[in-house]
């Protein structure tokens, strides 16, 4: 079982955590800036505020302390809005252990600056004498309450290098890789490898 931070509990943030804590075989950390979003999670399972409806699997665990959310993970999700990923990213440095890797799925450019959120995170981190981190995008066309409730979904990881998050290959003769669950499909692309790739 993997220990993973979703950093963000917007609809998008929360429709990931939804995602990944669905089949139970990771341990899901939301954290939420709201304390009106943590409430309603903790109490009624549901994200009233960002994406009423749909019910959020016990295996996720709501927080409002980064520290707490960030502490022993093995994969960092950041579902931050963009005009926030700095503000955040630099907040999250002094808890980020190095190799961790960690997935943008914040879509937009920093304004001023129109660098993309990776940049972004990458920057602050370099900056805080941390080294290079593990990163990579993950990016498409993909609705919040669609991705909830289960609706199939086609998604894309893209990296400057291999992927350093756990992968496993789909067994259909296709050759293509498939994430779990069924209906939720994510591939990878690099620009030092040339085939898919996709993690649960």
């Amino acid at each position: 079982m993997s220990r993973i931070a979703v950093i963000g509990a917007g609809a998008w943030g929360t429709g990931l955590s939804i995602v990944l804590g669905r089949k139970k075989t990771h341990e899901v950390q939301l954290w939420a800036r709201e304390a009106e979003v943590c409430e309603s999670i903790a109490s009624r399972r549901m994200n009233d505020l960002f994406l009423p409806g749909q019910f959020i699997p016990a295996s996720v665990t709501v927080t409002d302390n980064l520290t707490e959310a960030l502490e022993n993970t093995e994969i960092v999700v950041s579902a931050i809005p963009s005009q926030h990923c700095r503000k955040i990213a630099e907040r999250m440095a002094p808890y980020l252990r190095s190799k961790v890797p960690i997935v943008s799925a914040t879509k937009g450019l920093e304004e001023g600056s129109l660098l993309r959120m990776t940049e972004v995170i990458e920057g602050v981190l370099c900056s805080n004498n941390k080294p290079k981190p593990r990163i990579g995008a993950l990016s498409g066309p993909t609705f919040a309450k669609e991705v909830a409730r289960g609706d199939p979904t086609a998604i894309t990881i893209a990296s400057a290098g291999p992927p350093k998050i756990p992968i496993r290959r789909s067994t259909d003769r296709s050759g293509s890789m498939a994430a779990s669950p069924a209906h939720w499909r994510i591939w990878g692309s690099c620009r030092t490898c040339s085939k898919a790739a996709a993690f649960p």
